[in-house]
């Protein structure tokens, strides 16, 4: 209802300023989350989702669109994903990278790490994400959380 997150309600509305003593951004819930690839830097949202080509524990290939909001955990596809599959590979579809953080393990699940980027205020910051179908799990660079702080923190 006016809020068309193709246009825009202005970065206001996704941030609350800095709080004088913390002097961070604070990231809500439910926010639209503009994503980028980390690689190329193309956009990754298309209307209310964001766009990665994952290939699954089975070898097969397709296109995945993940709600582009602050902890709204909904996906499309046309793949057969299992409840709890570890997706194999997740790319930019753009540039056909791969988002796999080899190296990193979800603290949840043990399953392996997608990251991008997310657009806060003027800011691009590291987003992290777990991709074992159904984990939740998601966080952001250390070095990011120096900038904001995601709504539900100890600090909030």
């Amino acid at each position: 209802m006016g809020n068309d997150p193709e246009k825009g309600a202005g970065w206001d509305s996704e941030t609350w300023g800095t709080h004088p003593v913390m002097e961070r951004d604070r990231l809500k819930r439910g926010n639209y989350l503009r994503c980028f690839c980390p690689h190329c830097e193309a956009k990754l949202n298309e209307g209310d989702g964001a766009v990665f080509e994952v290939e699954t524990a089975a070898g097969k290939t397709g296109l995945v669109r993940v709600t582009a909001y602050l902890d709204v955990f909904e996906h499309h596809t046309d793949l057969d994903l299992e409840e709890g599959e570890e997706l194999r590979d997740a790319r930019c579809p753009h540039c056909h990278h791969t988002l796999i953080l080899p190296e990193e393990r979800c603290p949840e699940d043990g399953a392996r790490i997608g990251r991008f980027h997310v657009a806060v205020g003027q800011t691009l910051v590291d987003m992290r994400a777990c991709v074992h179908r159904g984990c939740q799990w998601y966080d952001l660079d250390a070095d990011d959380e120096q900038l904001l702080m995601l709504e539900g923190s100890h600090e909030w």
